[in-house]
């Protein structure tokens, strides 16, 4: 049973590590583009 609650922990702590990174990537993300508009419906008139 210590087995599967060490894998259990493992398992939450690297879904906190893959989300966080996520988070942070996507936080980038939206700065570093923030002023891009490359959208295909994006017609500049």
């Amino acid at each position: 049973m210590e087995i599967l609650n060490t894998v259990i922990a493992l398992l939450g702590l690297l879904a906190t590590v893959i989300l966080g990174t996520a988070k942070i990537t996507w936080t980038i993300a939206q700065v570093f583009f923030r002023d891009m508009h490359h959208a295909k419906h994006y017609i500049k008139k």
